[in-house]
C-alpha cells in the first residue's frame, strides 16, 4: 500500500492471476472493502489487462512477438539472453516440445515458444492445440504486491564519509519514477525476520531474562512458510518468463 493506492493480487482457476490497483480512502487510509474483503470500487489498473493489450495482435503488429521483453538463461553458457529459440541451448530447445511425442501432430519448438510469449493463434480444445487462456498473466499464489518507490538513499558518489557509491546519483535520477510494482513470495519471511531482529534488539537492552521472553515471542509470531503448489505449468523452466510483463521492446 502507498499513500494513496493499494495493490491487490489474486488468483482464479481457469483465469489465472492479476495485480490490481485501487484508490484507498484518504480519510481512513484503508481500502474500502465488503465483509468478504473484496474491494467495493472498481480497480484503476490491472496488470492482466495491460499485458493482454501489450501482447495483442493489431494489424501487422504481433504484440507478443515485438512488444515484450522476456529474458531467460541459456543453461549451456549461463548467459542472460532474449527469450528467442535461436538463443536457447540445444537441450532447452528440445525440452520445449519433448512432452508432445504421443500426439499425432506434435507442435514445433518454435510454436511452443510463441505460445509462452503470448501467441494465442494455436489455442483450442482439440488434442493438437494449446490450452485456451482467458488472460496471459500467470497465477499469483501465496504472494503479495510490493510497491517500490523511486531511489531515495542519501548516498554520495564519492567522499571520505562512509563507503562511496559511484554512479548512484545518475541511477537515482534515471529511476525517478512514481512507483514500480513487484510480487514477492519472500515477503512473509522478511517480515518474520524483522520481528525477530526487533525482539533481539529489545532483549539486549533489557537483560538476559527479557531476552529469553522476546526470543520466545518472536518464535511464536513467525508464520509458517508455505510453498506454492507445483503445477505442470510451474514446473516448466520457461513458465516464469512467459508470465513476466516488462516494458515495451522488440527483444
Amino acid at each position: 500500500m502507498t499513500n494513496q493506492y493499494a495493490y491487490k493480487t489474486s488468483y482464479e482457476a481457469g483465469i489465472w492471476g492479476d495485480v490490481k490497483k485501487y484508490a484507498i480512502d484518504i480519510s481512513t487510509g484503508v481500502l474500502p472493502s465488503d465483509a468478504n474483503g473484496n474491494p467495493l470500487n472498481a480497480p484503476l489498473w490491472s496488470a492482466a489487462t495491460q499485458l493482454d493489450a501489450q501482447a495483442a495482435v493489431s494489424g501487422p503488429v504481433n504484440g507478443w512477438d515485438t512488444q515484450r521483453r522476456i529474458v531467460t538463461i541459456n543453461d549451456a553458457t549461463n548467459a542472460a539472453v532474449p527469450f528467442r529459440l535461436a538463443n536457447l541451448s540445444a537441450a532447452q530447445q528440445a525440452s520445449l516440445n519433448s512432452g508432445w511425442s504421443i500426439v499425432a501432430s506434435p507442435p514445433t519448438a518454435q510454436a511452443v515458444l510463441n505460445f509462452l510469449r503470448g501467441d494465442k493463434s494455436n489455442e483450442g480444445v482439440n488434442t493438437t492445440s494449446f490450452r485456451t487462456r482467458s488472460h496471459l498473466l500467470g497465477d499469483i499464489v501465496y504472494s503479495g504486491a510490493v510497491p517500490v518507490g523511486a531511489p531515495s538513499g542519501p548516498y554520495a558518489d564519492s567522499g571520505s564519509t562512509g563507503s562511496p557509491n559511484p554512479g548512484y546519483n545518475a541511477f537515482k535520477a534515471a529511476k525517478a519514477r512514481t512507483h514500480a510494482h513487484g510480487v514477492r513470495g519472500q515477503q512473509r519471511r522478511d517480515a518474520a525476520r524483522d520481528r525477530r531482529q526487533r525482539a533481539r534488539t529489545a532483549a539486549r537492552r533489557r537483560g538476559p531474562t527479557s531476552r529469553r521472553r522476546c526470543s520466545a515471542a518472536a518464535t511464536r509470531t513467525t508464520p509458517p512458510t508455505r510453498r506454492p503448489p507445483r503445477s505442470s505449468w510451474a514446473r516448466s523452466r520457461f513458465a516464469g518468463a512467459a508470465s513476466r510483463s516488462i516494458r515495451t521492446s522488440s527483444t
